[in-house]
């Protein structure tokens, strides 16, 4: 979900120790495309 500002993206993984690795691999591609724009990624679990 987008808004402004804001970019919204939910994962889900089968153990804790999948969805660090796939917040770790999302969150280095994320700021690496978004560097020009000092793009920052934060995860919240809920």
């Amino acid at each position: 979900m987008a808004r402004e500002g804001d970019l919204e993206l939910r994962s889900r993984a089968v153990d804790r120790e999948t969805l660090d690795r796939v917040e770790g691999v999302v969150g280095r591609h994320l700021e690496k495309f978004g560097a020009r724009a000092d793009l920052v990624v934060a995860w919240e679990r809920t």
